[in-house]
């Protein structure tokens, strides 16, 4: 697994972040706060729209993990497997691992909302390259 942070360079508020030990100081001594995996109450983990929003909400830095696909491609998973996070058009869970699947079939899917899990809404979000 390699995760990879980003900046996103915005000023905010840092007390989530340092309730959940997720905190950096920059040259300034400042305080910058880090989302891991984006905004995952309103959007699917990993996400680029979850990702976006946690920029807009103020996060300073984005962690996402990243997975390669049977086709060499970059995208934005946690899991190796797609069965807490992926479902098909039929809304069946995806029980495949993600260096089986190439982009083409990966772009088929759609992704459950927030952390995933069986309880979480399907979502009209895919897994987005990198």
């Amino acid at each position: 697994m390699l995760s990879c942070v980003f900046s996103a360079f915005a000023e905010n508020e840092t007390a989530s972040a340092e309730k959940n030990g997720l905190v950096l100081r920059n040259e300034r001594l400042q305080l910058e706060c880090v989302s891991k995996y984006g905004d995952t109450v309103d959007f699917p983990e990993n996400s680029a729209e979850g990702i976006a929003s946690a920029v807009a909400r103020g996060a300073d830095m984005v962690l996402v993990s990243v997975k390669k696909t049977a086709d060499n491609r970059i995208v934005l998973m946690a899991d190796s497997n797609l069965s807490r996070m992926c479902v098909d058009a039929d809304k069946n869970t995806v029980n495949l691992d993600i260096s089986q699947v190439g982009l083409e079939e990966l772009e088929t899917y759609y992704l459950r909302n927030s952390t995933g899990l069986s309880h979480e809404s399907v979502t009209s979000y895919r897994v987005p390259t990198l």
